[in-house]
C-alpha cells in the first residue's frame, strides 16, 4: 500500500512538473486527477481498513487483469514529452495480444523510469505484489 501511495504521489508531481496547469485553471486539475485515478484500481486512501487481499490494478499478475491499468497509465503518459511514438500511436492496450500488450506495457515502464531518473536523479517507487501467503 505504501508503494502504490508513493507511486501516486510521484507520478502526479512528475505529470504536474512535465504539464504544467496555471492555478486558475480548475478543470484541467481535476481533469489531470481523473487521468492519474485512473491508473489505480482504488481510490487513494491514507487509513486501510483491512489489508490487501491480492494483488490488483498494475501489481495484478494477469496480463489481462492489468491491461485496463495499463493503459490508464499510457493515456497518461502521451501527454508528456518524448514519449515513444509506438506508445503514443498504439491502438488501446485492451485491444491489444497479449504479446503486444506486455511489449507495450514494458516500453511504458521504460519511459516512465527513464523519464522520472533525468528529473529526481533517483530510480522511482513502483507498484509491488503483495508476496504470496506462508500458511
Amino acid at each position: 500500500e505504501l508503494h502504490e501511495m508513493e507511486f501516486r504521489w510521484e507520478i502526479t508531481q512528475l505529470e504536474e512538473l512535465l504539464i504544467p496547469i496555471d492555478d486558475d485553471r480548475l478543470l484541467e486539475r481535476h481533469e489531470r486527477q481523473l487521468l492519474v485515478d485512473a491508473v489505480f484500481p482504488t481510490k487513494c486512501k491514507i487509513r486501510m481498513s483491512d489489508l490487501p487481499s491480492r494483488n490488483s490494478g498494475l501489481s495484478a499478475e494477469n496480463p489481462e487483469e492489468r491491461a485496463p491499468f495499463v493503459e490508464a497509465l499510457r493515456v497518461l503518459l502521451c501527454r508528456w514529452p518524448s514519449v515513444p511514438s509506438t506508445v503514443a500511436n498504439s491502438a488501446p492496450l485492451t485491444t491489444l495480444p497479449l504479446s503486444q500488450l506486455e511489449e507495450r506495457e514494458a516500453e511504458l515502464i521504460l519511459f516512465y523510469c527513464q523519464t522520472f531518473w533525468s528529473r529526481a536523479g533517483r530510480a522511482p517507487v513502483l507498484p509491488r505484489r503483495i508476496p504470496p501467503s506462508t500458511a
